[in-house]
């Protein structure tokens, strides 16, 4: 079966506009982690400096039933702090994080 075939929708025929909508309605912390690696559409999207001047990387949302709030994985708070902080550090304006985020982000030198 060719997957690729233009009959199928997909995701990266969507125009920016509504890709942008969508990345609006999702927690930074998720979207950074998840599409920052798709291609470079996705980077430019997720790295807009709107989206990220603002950047509160404290929790993680699960939408259910429960609206539970958990603190983001270590490794996902590494990545953010070893490959993405350093490629957005100059558009960043406020950075808000959890107290033992600290050390992660005071590890790596940014410019």
């Amino acid at each position: 079966m060719n997957i690729s075939n233009n009959n199928y929708p997909s995701i990266f025929n969507l125009p920016n506009e509504i890709l942008f909508i969508i990345i609006n309605k999702l927690n930074i912390i998720d979207v950074m982690h998840s599409l920052v690696d798709v291609n470079e559409r996705f980077v430019q999207l997720v790295f807009d400096p709107l989206y990220i001047q603002k950047l509160d990387i404290t929790f993680m949302t699960m939408k259910s039933f429960y609206q539970r709030t958990f603190s983001i994985h270590e490794q996902v708070r590494s990545n953010i702090c070893e490959n993405i902080l350093p490629k957005i550090h100059d558009q960043v304006k406020k950075l808000t994080i959890e107290e033992h985020s600290i050390e992660c982000i005071l590890t790596y030198n940014y410019p």
